[in-house]
């Protein structure tokens, strides 16, 4: 459902001046169990995919991720309106997520989530939400080290390879990788440096995919 909202100011009996809601309200996905073809879309911005063919839908302006199964119903997966990035540890229907951006989904059924604010949550097959990736002070550190640590700057499209490895493209355009393999090891990924450059291909859709590349052995990315 479609709100705008609007503010108003008002004098308090002390004198100052508070702000109050005047009319509207948040956006709030208000379809969440009917059927797909019957659900008002605001935004979405993005796609993904999971193995079974269920759909993922990024609404920015809903702040939730949506997902559309074989049956053509669509639930709410993570997200609840409120632009915040909050819930980690919780069930993502009831989490906060903040301009989410992209989705990609592992062959385990993991769901990746791109916040633009700078961090990669993670939704797991038993509804659990964790931040995967980001979330520290802006800028883009961090590579060698624990996903947990790193700056991501303003990501905005994720893949997941063959491997279960998550590629993040940031705002400016560079490519990080978290390797799954430091990921077995150390229970969380390592946000590896090798992908800052991409070979001179533009990056100008929101959907795609890793190849490797025999001649080069690093990864390529096509629409």
């Amino acid at each position: 459902m479609r709100f705008s909202i609007f503010v108003m100011l008002a004098a308090a009996a002390a004198g100052q001046q508070v702000i109050t809601t005047f009319a509207g309200s948040d956006w709030v996905f208000t379809d969440d169990g009917k059927p797909g073809k019957q659900a008002a879309l605001a935004l979405p911005i993005a796609l993904g995919a999971d193995a079974n063919s269920n759909v993922y839908i990024v609404d920015p302006l809903f702040n939730s991720v949506l997902k559309l199964d074989t049956k053509g119903i669509i639930t709410i997966v993570a997200g609840n309106s409120i632009r915040q990035s909050a819930g980690d540890g919780g069930l993502a229907r009831a989490a906060l997520l903040a301009n989410p951006a992209s989705v990609a989904v592992d062959a385990d059924g993991n769901i990746y989530i791109a916040e633009v604010q700078g961090s990669v949550r993670k939704v797991s097959p038993d509804g659990i939400i964790n931040r995967f990736a980001g979330g520290q002070n802006g800028g883009i550190l961090g590579d060698g080290g624990p996903a947990l640590n790193a700056s991501i700057g303003g990501p905005n499209a994720l893949a997941v390879d063959g491997q279960g490895n998550v590629y993040i493209r940031e705002g400016s355009g560079r490519i990080r990788k978290v390797d799954r393999r430091a990921s077995s090891r150390r229970t969380r990924g390592k946000v590896r440096p090798e992908l800052a450059e991409t070979e001179g291909l533009p990056l100008t859709h929101r959907s795609w995919a890793p190849e490797r590349s025999p001649s080069t052995k690093r990864a390529i990315f096509t629409s």
